[in-house]
């Protein structure tokens, strides 16, 4: 236990990392004076580095609107964590992140975050999480910083951002959004404000990844149109409803490597230009389709889509297991010196399977215990 006052005593602290440790930090008023609580860090004025991990929502969404994070250089709040490998944590050095990570549930409808300094967002098992940020932007809001922008298995959540708050991403790299069942749009226009604003375009110019998975009743991107100079992947898994892509045919992204998705998908999606799929087909590489409603009921064992290869040998027949690079883009930098473009999608595909997550993050318990037993 950290006593109460241990850490508000310390003053002049600038580093304060407790996320290895087993100490969740909760409201002082919910201990009832037994061990330190959010208002102890609170009260350290000088800090620059903060890593800890919060007992619950409530616990970090008291610490959020204090606007303490504010005055850290980089953080790492995590509410609720399942696993951190220790070079994650060394990372965080020059990052800003939040992971929420509820195996619980959560109780909470709604959610806010550090805005103007956060660089990394992870929401996933939030069962009755229906909005993130609700409100437009007020002056001096943004997401400026934010350049990984994570959410899975949200069931009630209908969509990621308002479009005020999606026209701050100016240095968004990637999008993932994952098994929420309820969502229609990703970003949605609030209130009624006509057909004309639709006419005007968003822009995200470093956006290099989309991907978007198990969302059954998605029907729409972007109502405006997107401007994506840097995209280079959209990878669309089991989106039956989804029928346009955010592109007109005068704003498609030049960097474009790789589209996949199922054949049906493809052939179902509707164009503004008919020019827009010509341009758009050499892109294009077929995946399997599957219908999951969680991750937990992915079978991976039979799964070829997401990185195991069966090999036979003369003696045994084994499963190994193959990740998708991290998102670096070295291997397809020298792939763009070498070879044209319809030569590097197919080319990529061979090591583009399944999302850059870390095994434990990407692999459920079960099937984690399925790869175990063949590796």
């Amino acid at each position: 236990m950290v006593p109460v006052g241990a850490i508000s005593s310390l003053s002049h602290l600038e580093e304060l990392s407790m996320v290895e440790s087993k100490w969740k930090w909760s409201s002082n008023e919910d201990r009832n004076g037994r061990g330190a609580g959010v208002e102890d860090i609170v009260r350290l004025m000088h800090l620059k580095k903060l890593l800890v991990n919060f007992v619950d929502l409530s616990a970090f969404s008291s610490y959020v609107r204090s606007g303490h994070s504010r005055g850290l250089n980089c953080f790492l709040l995590t509410v609720d964590s399942v696993f951190l490998y220790p070079e994650e944590i060394e990372g965080v050095f020059y990052s800003r992140e939040c992971v929420v990570n509820c195996n619980s549930g959560g109780d909470c409808n709604s959610v806010a975050f550090p805005t103007s300094n956060l660089t990394r967002l992870w929401i996933s098992q939030l069962n009755n999480l229906s909005t993130i940020y609700m409100e437009e932007p007020t002056q001096g809001d943004n997401l400026a910083n934010l350049k990984r922008l994570e959410i899975r298995e949200c069931p009630k959540l209908k969509y990621v951002l308002s479009v005020g708050w999606f026209q701050t991403l100016q240095n968004l790299e990637e999008i993932i959004v994952a098994y929420c069942r309820a969502m229609e749009e990703m970003v949605v226009d609030m209130g009624d404000m006509g057909e004309a604003n639709n006419n005007i375009p968003v822009t995200l110019p470093r956006l290099e990844r989309l991907e978007l998975s198990v969302l059954p009743n998605l029907k729409s991107i972007c109502k405006r149109t997107l401007i994506c100079s840097s995209l280079e992947e959209i990878d669309v898994f089991n989106c039956p409803m989804l029928k346009m892509l955010p592109f007109s045919i005068n704003s498609l992204p030049s960097s474009l490597i790789l589209i996949s998705g199922s054949r049906r998908w493809w052939d179902s999606l509707e164009w503004d230009n008919a020019n827009t799929k010509m341009h758009l087909q050499p892109f294009f590489s077929e995946r399997p389709e599957f219908c999951y409603e969680s991750e937990e009921d992915q079978d991976f064992s039979d799964c070829p889509d997401y990185g195991f290869q069966v090999e036979e040998d003369q003696e045994r027949q084994h499963l190994q297991f193959s990740e998708r690079p991290d998102f670096s883009f070295q291997r397809r930098e020298e792939d763009q010196e070498r070879q044209g473009t319809k030569r590097k999608a197919e080319h990529l595909l061979m090591d583009l399977n399944f999302p850059p997550h870390s095994l434990v993050q990407q692999l459920s318990p079960r099937n984690w215990q399925l790869w175990k037993t063949h590796e």
